[in-house]
């Protein structure tokens, strides 16, 4: 992927911003409803091949943590990015980049990305003689309520033929699944917890990179404060500050230990061992359904 600035294309949007080749995309056929004589839809293809540049801004849309609309304050100067990647890259980080926790938004950021996002593929798949529904979905596990969601496109009518692909893209987070099972030997639902919390954390926030950040223009500064301080305090975490400057090592270790233990929770109620919770991490991957009916 390309952007307009060398920093890491996480502090740019949200969690992350990782786009991807099609060579590493994996593809999985789903069965239809019911049987169709139509011939194999070509958009899971265009999806993994065809590539798009997106311009977009990471000035917030959605209302601020004061409720003043966003449209009422002044654009910051140095917040319009450029992105370049398949369309499939750009759902799955489209979908990490609006991640919500418990239903609330974590950043305000990742809107205008989306918007640019979503126009490109249906640019791409819009003119075709079949109706499209694109669904891009990031979860670390099935049931964590940590989770970003993308869908492009309409839902179709109960008595429609549906048939569907879906398609997995490397979401830009570390794939833990290896580890997981190995904590899930060690330590059970406690020791898988803590190894997504990890994933999470470190692929989202890396220490050297956010401090490197915060410290830079201010336009930079301060877009990866407010992602920062808006995840940190949704999972009622207390940053460290050490000689008047966010301590984000110190901080991301307590953020670790909060997360860790609200995975554990979830993890437990779930699956029926931590051997199946493991089996079932899914933090590096993002999972887009590509769903096409008749007109």
């Amino acid at each position: 992927m390309t952007t307009d600035r060398a920093l890491s294309t996480v502090l740019d949007v949200t969690l992350c911003l990782i786009l991807v080749s099609a060579s590493v995309l994996t593809l999985v056929r789903i069965p239809a409803r019911t049987p169709t004589n139509s011939t194999l839809d070509p958009t899971p293809t265009v999806l993994a091949t065809s590539t798009a540049t997106v311009n977009y801004s990471l000035a917030p849309s959605r209302s601020t943590e004061r409720g003043t609309p966003a449209a009422s304050r002044a654009t910051d100067d140095g917040l319009e990015r450029t992105a370049h990647g398949t369309l499939a890259g750009l759902l799955a980080a489209a979908a990490v980049s609006n991640a919500t926790g418990g239903g609330r938004p974590l950043s305000p950021s990742g809107d205008g990305f989306e918007r640019a996002v979503t126009a490109a593929v249906r640019n791409a798949t819009g003119r075709r003689s079949r109706r499209i529904q694109v669904l891009a979905v990031w979860r670390p596990f099935p049931g964590a309520r940590l989770v970003g969601r993308v869908v492009v496109g309409s839902d179709p009518a109960t008595s429609e033929d549906v048939h569907a692909t879906t398609l997995t893209v490397p979401s830009g987070f570390p794939s833990v699944r290896q580890r997981a099972s190995r904590a899930a030997r060690e330590r059970g639902y406690n020791g898988v917890a803590r190894v997504v919390a990890g994933g999470v954390v470190t692929g989202a926030f890396d220490a050297n990179g956010t401090s490197v950040a915060l410290a830079g223009p201010t336009p930079t500064a301060r877009t990866t404060a407010s992602r920062y301080r808006r995840f940190v305090h949704r999972y009622g975490v207390t940053v460290v500050r050490t000689g008047g400057r966010l301590d984000v090592e110190r901080s991301n270790r307590r953020l670790k230990r909060t997360l860790a233990r609200s995975f554990a929770a979830t993890l437990r109620d779930r699956f029926d061992s931590p051997g199946a919770a493991a089996g079932n991490v899914s933090l590096g991957r993002v999972r887009l359904v590509v769903r096409t009916w008749s007109t």
